[in-house]
Parts: structure tokens; sequence; C-alpha cells
């Protein structure tokens, strides 16, 4: 996200000062919506924390295969996961 903002900033021919500015924002963006994530993870069970991140990575990587290789698990363990917590892919 960060480098789609980088680039959209450059090709408009903004200014340094406005660059920076653009670019601190998304960054406290970014920062913020993790740090909310993990208040809202901090009094989780183990099991939650996991079935959240594999949600999270399957909607980020678009797939469960890809989802499994991003996370270094196998396929088939993912597709066991998601049978245990009761998610289609």
């Amino acid at each position: 996200q960060l480098a789609n903002a980088i680039q959209r900033v450059v090709s408009s021919g903004a200014d340094k000062e406005l660059v920076l500015r653009i670019i601190a924002e998304e960054v406290d963006d970014e920062l913020s919506t993790r740090v909310q994530g993990m208040k809202a993870l901090q009094h989780s069970t183990m099991e939650e924390i996991e079935k959240a991140a594999i949600i999270e990575r399957i909607k980020q990587e678009g797939s469960a295969p890809r989802a499994a290789r991003s996370l270094d698990i196998s396929l088939r363990t993912i597709y066991r996961k998601l049978e245990i917590y009761r998610i289609s892919s």
C-alpha cells in the first residue's frame, strides 16, 4: 500500500514535502490498524488468534494455497484448520 501511495504521489509531480506528509499519513494509518488488531486479540485464545491469522492471510493472498505458502504451512494443514474452525475458503 505504501509503495502504491508513493508511486501515485511521484507520478503526480508533487513536491517533496507533500510526498513526505502523505507517506507519514499512510504509515500512521497502517500502524494504527495493526495496533487496533493486536488490542482486539489481547484476550483471545491461541485458537482464536490462529483462526484470525488464517482468515486475514486468505483475504490478503486471495486463496488458501497462496495463504498456506505465505504462512509456510502445508496446504493440507491450512485445509484442516479451515475445517476445524468451520471456515469456508
